[in-house]
């Protein structure tokens, strides 16, 4: 097994082409590292921005260079991303287009001088929340705790979470509830902070589901 796991194997993909192929180049360092000692596979596929949906009963792989993502085709289906690393993973796609999402958004939420601080991602209409997850990138001035929320729920997603820098929380208090409408998270700190220096990563984690497109 582990001489199996030591050969190199290149694919390029010739996304023009519509299908996979192996360059020269590829050729010529398959036939250089071929060998009984390591195994590495590598697959390369090249981004485009828009391609035909698979036909019936097929699939069909891409690399979307608009979203950053592989995304996947499937019976004539529209395209999905997969394994985002954006933090977007579609679980299951039907054929119409319906899909469950499994999405993140995340930004580094400046802390306002002030009794408490929104931020500018928020969670979107009809999503279900697993969490919000934060970590303090920078310390939190004259405050020693704050807690995470919305507005009308300051403590949902934390409370008491200290100000010191590194600090995590994984927001998981509140988990799986339904939002109608988009809203902010908002941050509370125990006292007014006097300078708007402080820095928390902020991720909000959730479910979407796509309803079908024809």
């Amino acid at each position: 097994m582990k001489k199996l796991l030591s050969l190199l194997l290149v694919l390029a993909f010739c996304a023009s082409a519509g299908a996979a192929t192996i360059s020269t180049k590829a050729q010529e360092t398959l036939e250089q590292m071929l060998g009984p000692s390591d195994l590495i596979v590598r697959l390369t596929v090249n981004g485009q921005t828009t391609d035909s949906v698979s036909p019936s009963n097929q699939g069909r792989l891409i690399y979307d260079r608009t979203n950053q993502c592989f995304a996947i085709s499937e019976n004539g289906g529209a395209y999905n991303c997969i394994l985002s690393s954006s933090g977007n993973t579609s679980l299951t796609v039907g054929a119409n287009g319906q899909s469950l999402n499994i999405q993140s958004l995340t930004e580094l939420t400046i802390i306002a001088a002030a009794a408490t601080t929104d931020t500018t991602i928020q969670i979107p209409a009809n999503a279900v929340v697993f969490g919000v997850s934060v970590r303090v990138t920078t310390v939190i001035p004259t405050a020693a705790t704050f807690d995470i929320g919305v507005s009308g729920a300051t403590t949902r997603y934390g409370t008491g979470i200290s100000t010191a820098a590194t600090t995590t929380n994984p927001g998981t208090n509140d988990a799986t509830r339904f939002y109608g409408a988009a809203v902010s998270v908002r941050f509370t700190p125990d006292l007014t902070p006097a300078a708007n220096t402080g820095r928390i990563r902020t991720t909000i984690h959730y479910l979407t589901i796509s309803p079908p497109s024809n």
